[in-house]
């Protein structure tokens, strides 16, 4: 199932065939990995960057000699990828605001 959706992340290529790689989801951050072999883009398989989480591979694909090469070079396109930041409040909201208006000038 090959569509537009999702952010372009990368691609490599193996022979005439090139993956394409999405972010397809933020929360759990998941993946599409797409080939395109001259007939137009399939799907090839989902992945999350969970810890211990496997690829579910489509179709054909499913147990395919290039499966392992697939996922090492999908993941190495994450490479570059910011990681998850947990964002905190403003430190200047926990300061008592008498410490504020008493900085010496």
């Amino acid at each position: 199932m090959a569509d537009e959706a999702g952010h372009y992340i990368g691609e490599f290529r193996r022979g005439p065939a090139i993956f394409t790689v999405f972010q397809i989801a933020l929360a759990p951050r998941a993946f599409r990995v797409d080939c395109n072999d001259g007939n137009g883009p399939s799907e090839v398989c989902t992945f999350t960057d969970r810890p211990g989480s496997g690829p579910k591979w489509h179709g054909a694909w499913n147990g395919d000699e290039w499966c392992a090469w697939i996922e090492l070079q999908a993941r190495k396109a994450l490479k570059g990828l910011p990681t998850r930041v947990r964002r905190r409040g403003n430190p200047l909201s926990r300061v008592p605001r008498t410490a504020l208006c008493s900085v010496p000038r």
